[in-house]
């Protein structure tokens, strides 16, 4: 039988056989993807590039939130504008007042004895400047100097009674405005003066004292400087007689400056108020561009007005707010 012969192919003819480049030729061409290939990187493409987009969708969309707190819209620190004893307190903490009511009183003994006398003083004075003018019911001096001095000794003595009438009135405390009670710093018999009614730490806090003393029995007076006056600073160590609060109340969201360019007034916010077991909507009313006094922190007040205000929210509460 004859055999075939084999060939050897080399070089450039050999690279050609087998299908690779050889010097200075190109790469011939991969085959093309099959169809089921292609439709895979394909669907891999789509699905990424969604991804992405929703991605950058949420990291732009998501809502800011900031730490807020429930404020009244008015806070009133009441005291009596002289100094002495709290003869009667005719409220509580919680209960509800009307402009003007009066919520208590002080001993006004001192007030009602120098309208008396001030009152006495006007009658004198106008019977000296009846007989100054009549000078035939009595001998006087008829000159025109003694009658100007006793109608000014009359004038200064109805101003002595209207400043002693309003001594009186104000030996009672009237609210100023409706709202409600939300703190009373003393008791009946209690000193109380434009400062407020003094705070003792009680025996418990004195040097010395037993500690197992109730800490509400003021038994020390605060130790002072060598002029009498407390060593504390001005009101510290004091409380108003009583604290009102007026409605509505609103919430303040403490906004940093990094974000303070992104709130308008009018925009919309919703809130969650945890202690009261809710969410509530609201409204930017004001944006207070002096900023908060924190040691290293910039932050500005944002007042939100809220829509309604449930009962079950109080001043003070924990508010998270998101921007709408």
């Amino acid at each position: 039988m004859a055999s075939k012969s084999k060939t050897r192919t080399r070089g450039m003819n050999a690279a050609l056989a087998s299908g690779e480049a050889g010097v200075g030729e190109l790469a011939p061409a991969r085959s093309p993807l099959r169809p089921r290939q292609a439709v895979v990187l394909i669907l891999a493409a789509a699905v990424g590039g969604v991804a992405g987009v929703v991605t950058f969708h949420s990291a732009v969309l998501t809502p800011t939130t900031f730490s807020g707190q429930v404020v009244p819209a008015h806070a009133y620190y009441l005291n009596f504008t002289d100094t002495g004893p709290v003869l009667t307190l005719d409220v509580q903490p919680g209960a509800q007042v009307k402009a003007g009511q009066v919520l208590a009183t002080e001993s006004n003994a001192v007030a009602q004895a120098d309208l008396a006398a001030a009152q006495a003083a006007v009658t004198a004075d106008q019977a000296a400047v009846a007989a100054d003018q009549n000078p035939a019911d009595e001998p006087r001096d008829q000159s025109p100097a003694a009658l100007q001095q006793a109608q000014s000794q009359l004038a200064a003595a109805r101003a002595e009674v209207v400043t002693d009438q309003q001594a009186v009135a104000d030996a009672s405390l009237v609210a100023p405005a409706t709202g409600y009670v939300a703190d009373t710093g003393g008791a009946i018999g209690d000193v109380d003066s434009p400062q407020g009614v003094r705070s003792f730490d009680g025996p418990a806090g004195q040097s010395g004292a037993n500690q197992d003393e109730q800490p509400g029995f003021q038994l020390f007076a605060p130790d002072s400087d060598t002029d009498g006056q407390s060593s504390a600073d001005t009101n510290s160590g004091y409380n108003a007689l009583i604290t009102l609060y007026t409605d509505p109340q609103r919430v303040v969201a403490q906004v940093p400056e990094a974000d303070i360019q992104t709130i308008r007034q009018g925009q919309g916010a919703t809130m969650s108020i945890g202690a009261a077991g809710l969410i509530a909507s609201g409204t930017v009313s004001e944006i207070l561009l002096d900023p908060a006094d924190v040691p290293g922190v910039v932050d500005y007040d944002v007042v939100i007005s809220m829509e309604s205000v449930p009962a079950q929210v109080l001043a003070g509460m924990s508010v998270t707010v998101t921007m709408n």
